[in-house]
């Protein structure tokens, strides 16, 4: 199972585990190494570039100020272009979360204690629909991903602001719950 390898916070074990479950058979099971975090290495979306240039397959993983959790996986390294980039083999993804309950088992079924639920992170991925290529497209202040019609999500300026629509690309729904 995958762990993460430095905190994040906006990942946790939990829904590492969920995510690397989504990646490709040849990267599953991979620990999780952080690049960039907005906390630790400032609000500078140059510095996100250049901690992201080398690495071809990355998960990007945004929270917003209500606490949704979302992102994408990308193929190529991040880096300011006029023109969308990427593969089919990039998706979206949004954290859920869902109550397990626990069901009692036959000797515990008439015990008077109500049923115990936990919370278990879980993800809805959406997958390249093969409608256009654009995957990523970034400038020198911004990250996007999606495209045709609205960015599935595009996260500006000092990564603070953001918008998240209804991409032809992966046919995703709003990714947060606000514009």
């Amino acid at each position: 199972m995958a762990r993460l390898l430095a905190k994040s916070h906006v990942l946790n074990d939990e829904l590492a585990a969920a995510l690397s479950r989504k990646l490709p058979d040849t990267l599953r099971g991979y620990n999780l190494k952080l690049l960039y975090s907005l906390q630790q290495h400032g609000a500078d979306p140059g510095t996100f570039f250049a901690r992201a240039q080398f690495d071809h397959r990355t998960l990007i993983a945004v929270q917003t100020s209500r606490g949704e959790v979302f992102g994408g996986y990308m193929t190529q390294p991040w880096r300011p272009s006029d023109e969308y980039y990427g593969t089919g083999q990039s998706f979206l993804w949004k954290k859920r979360t869902t109550r397990d309950l626990r069901k009692p088992g036959l000797l515990r079924s008439f015990s008077s204690s109500p049923r115990q639920t936990r919370p278990k992170a879980q993800v809805d991925v959406y997958g390249w629909t093969g409608a256009n290529t654009y995957f990523a497209l970034c400038s020198e202040t911004s990250v996007a991903m999606g495209g045709g019609g609205s960015f599935g999500f595009l996260v500006e300026e000092d990564f603070s602001r953001g918008t998240s629509g209804l991409s032809e690309t992966y046919a995703n729904p709003p990714l947060s719950s606000s514009p």
